[in-house]
């Protein structure tokens, strides 16, 4: 991946980041009995506001977390309601996904590998510290960022890395998997829509021999991503277009896979058991949809379902 269309994809996770904050923080004011989303915004304080001009390379992504860091603390800064709320509910959704893992299995059974992980804090967190072995792959400037402005974990390994280049990451990351009897989560946050097909498919065929024994029960995945419900989706091309348009990215899967069943296929394991479903489906079946929704002054509701129903939580 060549230096544009890096600073472009590291771009969207700065957006991504600013709107993780201001979600964080309407989270902690609902939740008001649970520490974990103050405490998280506590760590966030620290990682936006650490400062370190020995790397110049350091000092420019650090900028841009300094950009991100003044637009949360800013009145004037306001997001659409129903992104702050698709992030929310992408947070909700993913925090339950790895509790529930963890409550099944124990986390000194379980080892999570978070591809793209970029500005996530939440195996900073102490309820990870149990977990077995974690390790998060990132560009570069991502990874020594989050190294330098949080303390280290002993269970937390980083892999600086471009995923794109496959030999290469694999050739880092399996001398630090621990393979035996372990429960292995693979955890990608929007991040299979942007490898090209051929490179996820690699990846496939990677995981799915990481786990040499047991795959139906050691191998599992929790995936965030947008999805095409039909063939010439036309909220899909309108993303597509967008993004290709304003940020020189392109969406490899988006185009080409447009089914639930074609994409569930991509993870060539039939072994595996998935449950699926749309942000919108998950939304409904909380019993707290409507203080979310009303946290977030949401009326659009016809919006709102277009956008949820074309971003899935995915677990096996």
């Amino acid at each position: 991946m060549n230096s544009f269309e890096k600073s472009n994809l590291q771009q969207t996770d700065m957006q991504s980041l600013q709107s993780r904050i201001l979600s964080l923080k309407k989270l902690s004011s609902l939740y008001t009995g649970n520490q974990e989303y103050t405490n998280l915004l506590k760590l966030y304080k620290k990682y936006l506001n650490y400062k370190d001009t020995s790397s110049p390379f350091l000092s420019v992504f650090a900028k841009k977390i300094r950009k991100v860091n003044r637009a949360t603390q800013s009145q004037l800064v306001q997001e659409s309601p129903i992104i702050t709320l698709g992030t929310m509910l992408r947070i909700l959704s993913i925090d339950q996904s790895l509790e529930e893992k963890m409550l099944k299995y124990g986390p000194e059974n379980i080892q999570i590998l978070s591809f793209g992980a970029g500005s996530d804090l939440r195996f900073q967190q102490d309820k990870y510290s149990k977990c077995s072995n974690i390790i998060e792959l990132d560009f570069k400037e991502s990874i020594d960022y989050k190294q330098k402005s949080l303390p280290a974990k002993n269970n937390i390994k980083y892999v600086a890395c471009d995923l794109i280049n496959i030999d290469e990451v694999i050739s880092s990351l399996t001398p630090l998997l621990q393979k035996k009897h372990m429960h292995t989560i693979i955890l990608m946050e929007c991040l299979l829509c942007y490898l090209p097909i051929n490179i996820a498919d690699a990846y496939f065929d990677f995981f799915n021999n990481v786990v040499t024994e047991n795959k139906s029960e050691l191998l599992h995945y929790v995936i965030y991503d947008p999805v095409a419900l039909s063939k010439n989706d036309s909220f899909i091309n309108i993303m597509c277009d967008n993004l290709q348009k304003f940020n020189n990215l392109q969406m490899y899967s988006l185009k080409n896979i447009d089914t639930i069943d074609d994409y569930l296929a991509r993870f060539k394991n039939k072994d595996l058991k998935f449950d699926c479903k749309n942000l919108w489906d998950y939304a409904a079946a909380r019993d707290d949809k409507q203080k979310l929704f009303k946290l977030c002054l949401v009326d659009e509701f016809e919006e709102l379902k277009l956008l949820l129903s074309h971003y899935i939580i995915l677990n096996s």
